[in-house]
C-alpha cells in the first residue's frame, strides 16, 4: 500500500488550527493537578479531546494612569508544549519565546505603562508588590496579560496563591457538546470553573461587527460628500469661466479640447487631495483607534491595500 506523505505543519499552522478548534480551561481547587487529569482521562463519558495542556495562573493589579488595572500572569511550566495551545508574536509577526530572563506581556499593558523590552515594572497581588522585567511584548488585543516561566516565577521569591488552569482541544464546537463536556467538568472534584472560549470569541466577534458597520457608513457618507463637493467646484468653476470658454471655442478648440482644458485642474486637484488624504489618514486613523479603545482593549491598527 502506498504511504501518504506526512504533511509538515507549521508551528503557525497549528495555532490558527488551535483557534479554530474549540479551547477550554478549568480552575481547579484542592486536589492535586495531576489526579484531576487521571480522573479526565479515565474517564469514558467526554469523548472529543484531542489535547491537553496545564499552567498556572494568578490575578495582579497595576496602575494605569492613576487606576487599578487587572492583570492575568500565566505561568508555564511546560514549554515544549505550550506552542500547540497559545502563539505569542510581536506585532511584526516575528515569534517570542519564553525565557528565565523575563515576561513577556500584552501590547496593550506596554502602550498604558509606556514599556518596553528591558524594562521593570511593579504588580500587586495577594497584598504583594513584585517586580517584574520585560523580556518582550506580544499582540494581543482583549485584557492584559503576562506570561511567565516557572523558572522565572520561583525567582520572585513570593508566596502568592495560584490556581491550575487545564486548557482542553477538541474539534467540535457544538453548543450540544459543549454543554455536556461543561456539565461532565463541574462533576469532577475540585472544579471551581468552566470557560468556553468560543462564547467570549462570539461576543468580541460581534462588538467588532458593530464597529465594522459604522466604518461602511461613514465610508459611504465621506464618498457622497467627496462627490458633492467635486460636482459643486466643478460648477463653479465653469460658470466663473465662460467668457474664457466661450474665448477658445472662438479660437478654434474642439469639443474634446475644451473639456480637457476644463477637467485638467479638476483631476489634478483631485490627485493631490487623495495623496494627502492617505498621509492624513493614517494619523487620524491611530488617533481614533486610541480614543476609541477601552482600558483592556485594543483595535488592530492595520490599513489594508483595499482600504
Amino acid at each position: 500500500e502506498k504511504k501518504e506523505p506526512v504533511k509538515k505543519v507549521s508551528p503557525r499552522r497549528r495555532a490558527r488550527e488551535c483557534a479554530v478548534q474549540a479551547l477550554y480551561s478549568w480552575a481547579l481547587s484542592g486536589n492535586a493537578p495531576e489526579q484531576v487529569e487521571l480522573t479526565f482521562v479515565v474517564d469514558q463519558d467526554l469523548k472529543g479531546v484531542d489535547d491537553l495542556f496545564e499552567e498556572q495562573q494568578f490575578t495582579g493589579t497595576v496602575k494605569v494612569e492613576g487606576e487599578d488595572q487587572t492583570i492575568t500572569s500565566h505561568i508555564i511550566e511546560d514549554l515544549d508544549h505550550f506552542d500547540a495551545f497559545t502563539t505569542l508574536k510581536t506585532m511584526e509577526d516575528d515569534s517570542l519565546a519564553l525565557t528565565d530572563q523575563g515576561v513577556l506581556i500584552s501590547q496593550k499593558l506596554a502602550d498604558k505603562l509606556n514599556l518596553e523590552t528591558g524594562d521593570t515594572f511593579q504588580i500587586t497581588s495577594d497584598d504583594k508588590d513584585i517586580d517584574i522585567k520585560v523580556s518582550g511584548i506580544f499582540e494581543n488585543y482583549v485584557g492584559h496579560h503576562i506570561y511567565m516561566t516557572k523558572d522565572y516565577f520561583n525567582t520572585l521569591n513570593q508566596s502568592i496563591d495560584v490556581n491550575t488552569i487545564y486548557m482542553i482541544k477538541t474539534k467540535d464546537q457544538s453548543e450540544s457538546f459543549e454543554k455536556e463536556l461543561g456539565n461532565r467538568l463541574m462533576e469532577l472534584n475540585g472544579v471551581e470553573s468552566v470557560t468556553f472560549y468560543s462564547s467570549l470569541q462570539k461576543n468580541f466577534t460581534d462588538m467588532i461587527s458593530s464597529i465594522s458597520f459604522i466604518v461602511v457608513v461613514l465610508v459611504i457618507s465621506a464618498a457622497l460628500l467627496a462627490f458633492v463637493v467635486l460636482y459643486n467646484l466643478s460648477n463653479v468653476n465653469i460658470s466663473e469661466r465662460v467668457r474664457e470658454i466661450a474665448t477658445i471655442k472662438v479660437l478654434g478648440f474642439t469639443k474634446r479640447e475644451v473639456n480637457q482644458y476644463v477637467n485638467r485642474e479638476g483631476v489634478l486637484l483631485s490627485i493631490i487631495g487623495a495623496i494627502l488624504g492617505l498621509f492624513i489618514g493614517i494619523g487620524l486613523h491611530h488617533l481614533i483607534m486610541n480614543l476609541a479603545e477601552m482600558d483592556d482593549v485594543m483595535f488592530g491598527r492595520t490599513i489594508l491595500p483595499q482600504s
